[in-house]
């Protein structure tokens, strides 16, 4: 009975800490209540220790079917973290191997110390000084690894896609296999021979620092891509403005010159008026009138700055002789700031831009379909290209960056002399004032 107990109660107090703190990095993405997630945590728990006890009663020289049993104990965690987070995959995976590689580090750390000082039966791995030993180690590292988790990996998290969670992923797989084959085969022989327990803590030790430099290493790639976009944003803001200043400054020389002119046609008018000669005031006004320029500045869309934007790489795509079949259905204020449309627009339509211009061969064409359904923006750009010329442009990552934000997607791929472009932007919700 007392071995029971300490079975179960090992089984419990090693197993929870290490599955609550596989939460840390992404508690702010819990979409169930806080009690339902401590309660399948503390189940599934339970039934781990649970296992321990009836293995040991019924098959207690059988520790090889512990292996099977983590595995399956993962599974079910897994599954479980997957219903109560709003998370991908590769980033809980990621947490998982990362956990459980402190878990073995403390693990292996406990039962060396148990079995040297303590515990003369080495193959007794639930002794109440073993799971005192552990429980300390963890009081003293846990801290460091729960601000470890909350810090970098929530913004890891924030700044890395699910491609890089994946690459990132394969190393601590790897050793993952590597400790579930050790544990399986060698951990017998470990307590015994202290070589080998010093190669296998320092394999384990290596293998838990790779995972965090690795991981700086993306999140410094990442950083560096994101000043990157955030500098190409800025450029194009600030040309932009600059726009708008020579299209103001131009407007204001056309004011001048069109009042100056409008005081010689009214000093004309006025005098035949004076003369009473109807019929040459009526000629000079039909002449006046024709004389006007038409207003050809046709709008594409209701939102200023974006039209503003699309009409300047338009304009340029034009010039350079494409053919362009543009509807926009844009209006302002849909409840995404327009610095943030730009910035999708923007780089479209100029990544467009330079690929007709820089067409040597072919029809050159812009193609280009905006709608708003529900609430989501759908945006679509097809422009002509050839093998010589770069269609996609350096601004893909911008806009990729945007539509993450806004959780949608973005897609481009060239389908033979046709570079295709298109963003999916989810509109929010409009809270009530």
């Amino acid at each position: 009975m007392k071995d029971t107990i300490r079975i179960f109660v090992s089984g419990f107090l090693l197993n929870a800490p290490y599955y609550l703190l596989c939460c840390v990095p992404f508690y702010s993405k819990l979409r169930v209540k806080k009690h339902t997630l401590f309660t399948l945590i503390t189940a599934t728990t339970v039934l781990v220790a649970v296992y321990y006890v009836l293995r040991n009663i019924l098959y207690p020289d059988a520790r090889w079917m512990d292996t099977f049993a983590v595995v399956i104990f993962y599974l079910a965690y897994f599954a479980q973290y997957m219903f109560c987070f709003r998370l991908s995959p590769p980033k809980l995976l990621y947490v998982f191997l990362v956990v459980q590689a402190y878990a073995n580090m403390v693990n292996i750390t406990a039962k060396y110390i148990d079995s040297r000082f303590f515990t003369k039966d080495k193959a007794l791995f639930a002794s109440w000084p073993y799971t005192l030993l552990q429980l300390s180690i963890l009081f003293i590292s846990y801290p460091f690894l729960f601000r470890l988790l909350r810090k970098h990996l929530s913004v890891a998290y924030d700044d890395l896609s699910d491609k890089s969670f994946w690459q990132l992923c394969i190393t601590p797989a790897l050793f993952f296999l590597v400790n579930m084959l050790y544990t399986s085969v060698f951990i017998r022989y470990a307590f015994a021979d202290f070589q080998i327990l010093f190669i296998y803590l320092l394999v384990l030790v290596t293998g838990f620092i790779t995972y965090f430099v690795t991981l700086r290493t993306a999140l410094d790639a990442a950083k560096g891509a994101r000043l990157a976009a955030e500098n190409k944003n800025m450029e194009l803001q600030l040309s932009l403005q600059a726009q708008g200043y020579r299209q103001l400054t131009q407007n204001i020389e056309q004011t001048r010159a069109a009042r100056h002119d409008l005081r010689h046609h009214l000093a004309v008018m006025a005098a035949y008026v004076e003369q009473g000669d109807r019929d040459s005031l009526a000629e000079y006004l039909e002449n006046y009138r024709v004389s006007l320029p038409e207003d050809t500045s046709v709008p594409i869309c209701g939102n200023y700055a974006v039209d503003t934007i699309v009409r300047h790489y338009l304009a340029g795509a034009q010039e350079s002789g494409a053919e362009l079949d543009i509807k926009i259905t844009l209006p302002m204020n849909i409840g995404i700031p327009d610095t943030d449309l730009c910035i999708v627009f923007g780089n479209l339509f100029e990544n467009a831009a330079n690929s007709v211009a820089g067409q040597k061969d072919g029809i050159k064409f812009i193609t280009s379909r905006c709608s708003l359904t529900g609430s989501k923006l759908v945006l679509t750009v097809d422009n002509s290209t050839d093998c010589g010329t770069m269609a996609g442009g350096i601004g893909q990552q911008s806009v990729r960056a945007v539509a993450e934000k806004y959780q949608g997607g973005v897609r481009f791929e060239r389908k033979g002399l046709v570079y295709k472009s298109s963003v999916l932007l989810c509109i929010p919700a409009q809270r009530p004032g």
